[in-house]
């Protein structure tokens, strides 16, 4: 245990729900979200001071891997929702290309 009685540690940095969608998919190039809070300050995102014991060091051990482990997990969740949306977004296209033909062909056909 150190001299010190307390210690900063460093904060865990942005929020992971903050989503940059452009860099996603290219369907999100030109998404604009007015509703992205400015960034704030709390006990997650910045340096805190806390008691300098092995208990406390164990504690901020802990509190960073299951944060990165929850983010990752997040943020392949995301990922797999957004491949899923293209997926979605270019069958709908080709539906849509379908159907336009096929429209074009009986109304030339029998009008």
């Amino acid at each position: 245990m150190g001299k010190r009685a307390t210690r900063k540690w460093p904060g865990l940095g942005a929020s992971i729900f903050e989503i940059d969608f452009a860099s996603l998919s290219e369907s999100f190039k030109d998404f604009k979200d007015e509703a992205v809070p400015t960034a704030i300050s709390n006990e997650l995102s910045s340096e805190i001071d806390v008691g300098n014991t092995d208990h406390h060091k164990q504690i901020i051990k802990a509190r960073n891997e299951y944060y990165t482990s929850y983010k990752s997990r997040f943020e392949k969740s995301v990922k797999e929702l957004i491949q899923r949306f293209d997926a979605l977004r270019k069958e709908e296209l080709r539906f849509n290309q379908y159907w336009a033909q096929n429209l074009k062909e009986i109304t030339a056909k029998h009008i």
